[in-house]
């Protein structure tokens, strides 16, 4: 009867019940048919990669051998790379994640907690530094009222005069001299087109602010309730009456009541009224920048209100500066040998003619 035995990997025939088997194989690895013969091949080497095979001739055991060593080789590689394919998380790594888990849980809420103590602390800080601005500005008020109604150093009802109101430290009542040298100087700058002024780039044209200029601005303008730390700024609750509106500012820093150093002649406006053909040295361009003639402290929203704009259109809404604040900007104009365009100075020209009159 014909049965079946396996020869290097291979389901074959044999007639070993009529002669010896020829591979050698015992009765027990003769199989009925081939399907027989390979599931049992299959079993006995389902679990173990090494197990060759008693029947197996030289080149299913040079095979196999090689099969083994694509399996060593490919373990080895994985081995090296650190990652193993698997569906299944190994319990380290499981532990090792809800570890991970746990510290970042931790770490949120700590975050949190130092969140909310910070929050506190401003908003704590920024109550009391509105309650103190709202006093200062009261008392400040008051103060005005006093002077404007004839109390104590009043100006008897001369409201219009601004005698609590200072531009560059001085009175807002400009002398006689003062405007025939701004009319002088008026017609001493060339006028010219506005210079191309694209590519302005405030820092790297003029600098910062000198350590200590803001500060000198500070304590010049700064008029009521002052007080400074030890670099010399204003501290929260300094007021003053800001000469562009007329109205107080009461200092509190980072906040909408900020003050800001503002430049007479915007120092755009500078490079657009360069002498194309003699402009500024950097020194001179950071000296304009930092020159106490042209600055002034001011609210920190009129300021960005005013922008780089020159006088032709904007001019201070408080009308008692108005004639101090084209005084001093001719002046600088004139100094740094800067021109104005046609409708700035016809603007100039109108302010002096009914505002310094």
């Amino acid at each position: 009867m014909v049965k079946y035995h396996i020869s290097d990997g291979v389901a074959r025939k044999c007639d070993a019940t009529k002669r010896p088997c020829p591979v050698g194989a015992s009765p027990s690895e003769h199989y009925q048919s081939k399907a027989e013969a390979y599931a049992a091949y299959a079993a006995q080497n389902a679990h173990n990669l090494f197990a060759l095979g008693t029947n197996s001739g030289l080149a299913a055991k040079v095979k196999r051998f090689v099969a083994v060593g694509g399996v060593l080789a490919s373990m080895c590689s994985v081995a090296a790379c650190g990652t193993i394919d698997t569906d299944e998380t190994p319990e380290w790594k499981a532990i090792e994640q809800q570890q991970s888990d746990a510290q970042g849980q931790a770490d949120q809420e700590k975050a949190n907690d130092g969140y909310g103590k910070v929050k506190d602390a401003a908003k704590d800080k920024w109550g009391k530094a509105k309650e103190k601005a709202g006093k200062v500005g009261q008392d400040l008020k008051e103060a005005t009222s006093q002077t404007d109604s004839g109390g104590p150093g009043g100006t008897g009802g001369n409201s219009g005069a601004g005698g609590d109101v200072f531009f560059h430290g001085k009175s807002l009542t400009p002398t006689a001299e003062e405007i025939q040298q701004a009319k002088d100087d008026l017609a001493g700058l060339k006028v010219a087109p506005e210079n191309d002024a694209s590519g302005y780039n405030r820092k790297e044209m003029f600098g910062d602010f000198d350590r200590g200029t803001v500060a000198a601005v500070e304590q010049r303008d700064v008029t009521y309730n002052a007080s400074f730390n030890d670099d010399g700024r204003a501290e929260d609750g300094s007021a003053f009456r800001d000469p562009y509106t007329g109205k107080v500012v009461t200092i509190v820093k980072g906040s909408s009541h900020d003050a800001d150093v503002d430049h007479g002649v915007p120092l755009k406006e500078v490079v657009e009224s360069e002498d194309p053909e003699h402009p500024l040295s950097a020194q001179e361009r950071h000296q304009i920048a930092n020159d106490m003639d042209n600055l002034q402290l001011v609210g920190s929203h009129e300021n960005r209100s005013k922008g780089d704009k020159d006088p032709a259109t904007y001019i201070p809404s408080y009308e008692p500066a108005q004639c101090k604040y084209i005084i001093y900007y001719v002046s600088v104009k004139s100094k740094y040998h800067l021109s104005v365009d046609p409708a700035e100075k016809n603007r100039i020209q109108e302010v002096l003619v009914t505002k310094c009159s």
